[in-house]
């Protein structure tokens, strides 16, 4: 029994055991999936939206600074700059092809906020041992209005966060209609250096936003 699962950066072929899985690969919890049939949503989310959500009628990123970088006297200032980096970089993701062909953000205003909501994620509440992004993605009713978080780190706690691995994109929210569920927001993690390299933001953005092939190990 298969079902695909959308993780918005990507869809990954996931073969049901039981009636209860949790897909931490995806981050994200799947529930009562026994009886699921073989579903498949196309890259990019529901009716291959880049927004993920049909009432988002922005395309919106925040970007907030996490972890020891926060508590430094110049963590407002850094995250003015990476604000204003990310925006930089933005304009060149929105002319690649994928964004380009994409009716879903066709004269879709571009928004990057300099503040997200709560506190940049870094560790997973039910598990602190665990890299952050291994976490389980939050099951939601009604997606937040950022596609995408950008949180800002040191060098040091962008190793804590992924673990030492290449990865840096994840699930943040998820929603599930019956037994199929769907990434609404992903999740990323830039380092300073990164932040000020608008070559590399455009990288991570670009796949953030499902444009292109996540990184792996």
């Amino acid at each position: 029994m298969k079902r695909m699962i959308l993780a918005g950066f990507g869809a990954l072929l996931v073969t049901a055991v039981s009636t209860f899985a949790v897909l931490t690969v995806l981050n994200v919890d799947v529930l009562d999936i026994g009886t699921a049939q073989e579903e498949v949503a196309p890259p990019g989310g529901p009716a291959g939206s880049i927004l993920l959500w049909s009432t988002r009628e922005k395309l919106a990123i925040c970007i907030d600074v996490g972890g020891e970088a926060s508590l430094r006297a110049d963590a407002s200032e850094l995250r003015v700059l990476s604000t204003e980096a990310v925006t930089d970089a933005m304009a060149d993701v929105v002319e690649h092809p994928v964004y380009q062909g994409s009716a879903s953000v066709s004269g879709v205003e571009v928004i990057v906020d300099p503040d997200c909501p709560g506190q940049a994620k870094m560790q997973c509440p039910e598990d602190p041992e665990r890299p952050a992004i291994g976490c389980v993605s939050s099951l939601v009713t009604e997606p937040s209005p950022y596609r995408l978080f950008v949180f800002v780190v040191s060098e040091a706690d962008l190793q804590r966060v992924t673990g030492g691995l290449t990865e840096r994109l994840a699930a943040i929210e998820h929603v599930c209609t019956g037994d199929f569920c769907d990434v609404v927001t992903s999740v990323t993690w830039v380092s300073e250096k990164e932040a000020a390299d608008r070559g590399a933001l455009y990288e991570l953005l670009a796949e953030g936003l499902g444009l292109i092939e996540p990184r792996g190990d």
